[in-house]
């Protein structure tokens, strides 16, 4: 069950006016019992089935707390704060007299309705106009922001507080803070109690300090960073203030307040007891005052960093030394590189960390076009040519964070522009390389994945801001399904290798459109081979997954995680195991598919903290539990704090590097040239051997051609084993129990042959 209206406001109503019914409470079991806290505007009624109708009868603002529960055994429980408008009546025109049947004249044709614009809706009127809607959008709070938002006080420095002896009795539990509380002396002043509504400004600039330096992708993202980092700040606070009352500290946060039932009026005192301490302030309200609404409102739109396409610059990448992917424990590690990332100096990668780099990308249009960000497909740079020369692949990210026009679009016309759209992707992701590595590529006998010189792998469908409620869900909703279809339709009738993700909001991630678990689950089935996945032994009653795939297509889920990392990482797991979306072993590949989005400081202003340890909580159980980690953006090295994140992330994801290993750093990067010489000597020494064996002039040459032919030989075998144990495209041979066998076999056969029966016979 889950109430509707809860990132956008109920629609105005006018005086007078039938109220359009609106759907208030969903899911669950109805019908529903409705609470009403507070004066919701005379004339409308919440029914039990979950609408609100009726006729308002006065004007003005209404502000009221809704609670819904559900006829479920146990019963579920939501609640929410609404403000509804109701605005007079409008005017209208008096309506002419009718005329008299006598006098009547012949009625005139009907005009054609007009399809102009004339007028616009109360909350179209109240809405704001996006000027910006087709350029990307990150949150990165600088501390010039922090300074402009709250400029540095004394009050920010650190106070020394006393240290408390817990006594042998149980605690009390701290109830209230005293807002008067000296904590060097303990002595509390009787200055009448004025509740806080906003925090102070050392308050604020403790809440948002740690997020300085930290680049969210999302909005979402960054209000729940925001969120967390108060509840952190107020478990401090409270704790030091238990600590030197001696009083049992709370240890979890309470719940928003539009969350929580209305406070009763507290009875009076009876004869002889105690009054309540007049200068305590409950622990909620000390909550709700650590950050107002025009606070986080501002740290937004302060974090707010618009990065126009037509700024961007080509993108280059460099490799850290000598380097080769290792293993990395049969899971995913994506990096984020968005196009603003990119300077005038390369980006020095350490591709071993990585098994795929997504490329943020292109913006799709109104039109079904894309906005394209400068050398998008490294034809200058060759970003794409140094990141696979280290077996490490790429994705093109599609992203859109604007919807009003592209939704209110006519049927037919949406629907061409999802297919080109689509097709334009497609033909994006396909794209060939022309460069000397591409060339190499086609002379190969036997490629194998190499073969392939796209210059992308696959593809990153990114929609940021997407509507969440109402008609507008359901139009988004459409349009998503549509438009991940059809690419899929294209990249399963190329017939190549291919990788589709999906970024998936962990607000969104759930049993209901867009993004729910059945819909999702039922892509991945429609687009895999059955053939690419371990046959299980289930249970009696479990459903084995059904692929149906017809190409050779991967999906996988980037959840972005708003909120404290340490909590959402579980929340999810947790939703997933008690859905009935996907059971069994679909529940189990559905986790596999899943890569959580983890942020982390890119700036080197950002305020140092144990983000190594922190990570080192997060990235065990993102191993554990699910198919891998996506870092937002990618860490580098001497940037920001990303040694501390490569620390953790090396030691949880990768491998250690075995003696092979560190002999393929050298290989692996030039397996192409190497390769390509192997396949050379062993051709020539298949010809110098027929040679041999059919012309006696040859034979005549006696031990000497022989000895040079058997050098060669020996160096493309060498060469061979080479690369049979480090190049990633010759997996299947390598894998195989009978290959070496049969080669080593055939490689002894065939020089006791060539010894034995084609010796040249002495003179």
């Amino acid at each position: 069950m889950r109430l509707v209206y809860v990132s956008v406001p109920l629609p105005s109503g006018r005086l007078d006016t039938d109220y359009k019914p609106r759907e208030v409470v969903r899911g669950g079991r109805p019908p529903y019992h409705i609470e009403i806290e507070g004066t919701p505007p005379p004339g409308l009624r919440f029914g039990n089935d979950g609408l609100l109708s009726g006729r308002p009868t006065r004007v003005g603002h209404y502000s009221f707390a809704l609670r819904a529960t559900d006829s479920a055994s146990p019963p579920m429980e939501q609640e929410q704060h609404y403000v509804l408008r109701i605005l007079p009546a409008s005017d209208a025109a008096p309506a002419a007299p009718a005329p008299t049947a006598a006098t009547a004249p012949a009625a005139p044709p009907k005009p054609a309705p007009s399809t102009a614009l004339k007028g616009i809706s109360l909350q179209d009127a109240d809405g704001t106009a996006d000027v910006q809607s087709d350029v990307p959008v990150s949150y990165l709070l600088t501390a010039k922001d922090l300074d402009d938002l709250v400029p540095p006080t004394e009050e920010e420095k650190p106070k020394a507080t006393s240290t408390a002896v817990a006594p042998s009795p149980p605690l009390p539990a701290l109830a209230a803070l005293r807002a008067d509380l000296d904590e060097d002396t303990g002595v509390i002043t009787t200055p009448p109690l004025i509740a806080p509504d906003k925090p102070t400004p050392a308050q604020l600039r403790a809440i948002l300090t740690p997020l300085v330096g930290v680049e969210y992708p999302t909005r979402a993202m960054f209000i729940g960073a925001v969120e967390a980092e108060r509840c952190r700040y107020y478990l401090r606070r409270v704790a030091e203030v238990a600590a030197a009352r001696q009083l049992t500290a709370p240890t979890v946060c309470p719940k928003p307040a539009a969350l929580r039932p209305p406070q009763e009026a507290p009875a009076p005192p009876k004869r002889n007891e105690r009054r309540p301490d007049q200068t305590a302030v409950p622990l909620e309200v000390f909550f709700d005052s650590l950050l107002a609404e025009d606070n986080l409102r501002d740290a937004v739109a302060a974090a707010q960093k618009l990065h126009p396409v037509g700024q961007s610059r080509p993108l280059r990448l460099s490799a850290e030394g000598c380097q080769c992917a290792p293993g990395h424990k049969n899971n995913e590690v994506v990096g984020v590189i968005p196009f603003w990332r990119a300077g005038e100096a390369p980006l020095p990668i350490n591709f071993n960390l990585f098994t795929r780099l997504q490329y943020m990308g292109v913006v799709l249009k109104d039109d079904g076009g894309y906005d394209l960000p400068a050398d998008w497909n490294g034809a200058l740079s060759g970003f794409s040519r140094e990141a696979q020369r280290f077996d490490v692949a790429m994705d093109l990210v599609v992203y859109r964070r604007s919807w009003a026009a592209l939704l209110n679009q006519p049927d037919a016309v949406q629907a061409t522009m999802i297919d080109n759209a689509a097709k334009t992707a497609v033909r994006m992701v396909t794209q060939e390389r022309d460069d000397v590595q591409s060339w190499m590529n086609r002379l190969l006998l036997k490629p194998g994945d190499d073969s392939n010189s796209r210059v992308f792998g696959g593809l990153t469908v990114f929609f940021d801001d997407t509507p969440t409620e109402g008609r507008d869900r359901e139009r988004y909703t459409r349009f998503l399904q549509r438009y991940v279809d059809r690419i899929l339709s294209l990249m399963q009738d190329d017939g190549r290798s291919f990788r589709l993700n999906l970024v998936v909001p962990d607000q969104q991630l759930g049993e209901l459109p867009p993004y729910s678990y059945e819909w999702l689950m039922g892509l991945k089935l429609r687009a895999e081979r059955k053939d690419r996945h371990q046959q299980r032994d289930t249970l009696p009653g479990s459903r084995e997954p059904d692929y149906s795939g017809s190409g050779d297509v991967t999906v996988q889920f980037l959840v972005m995680m708003s909120g404290d990392p340490d909590s959402q990482k579980k929340n999810i797991r947790r939703s997933i195991d008690l859905t009935r979306q996907v059971q069994g072993v679909r529940r189990i590949d559905f986790l596999d598919s899943l890569l959580p989005v983890v942020v982390h400081a890119t700036s080197a202003e950002a305020a140092p903290g144990n983000v190594t340890a922190s990570l080192a909580r997060d990235f065990p159980y993102i191993e554990w539990n699910y198919g891998g980690v996506t870092l937002w953006p990618l860490p580098l090295a001497d940037v920001g704090l990303g040694n501390e994140v490569i620390t953790p992330l090396t030691q949880y994801f990768l491998d250690k590097p075995s003696s092979r290993e560190k002999a393929c750093a050298w290989i692996c990067p030039n397996r192409l040239p190497l390769r390509l010489l192997a396949q050379t000597l062993l051709i020539g020494c298949v010809i110098a051997a027929l040679v041999y064996g059919l012309n006696c002039r040859v034979r005549r040459v006696g031990l000497i051609y022989l000895v040079v032919l058997g050098l060669v030989a020996l160096l493309a075998a060498a060469l061979c084993l080479m690369l049979l144990t480090c190049d990633p495209a010759l997996s299947w041979l390598r894998d195989s129990p009978y290959v070496p066998v049969v080669t080593l076999v055939l490689a002894v056969g065939v020089c006791a042959y060539l010894f034995l029966q084609f010796r040249a016979p002495e003179l």
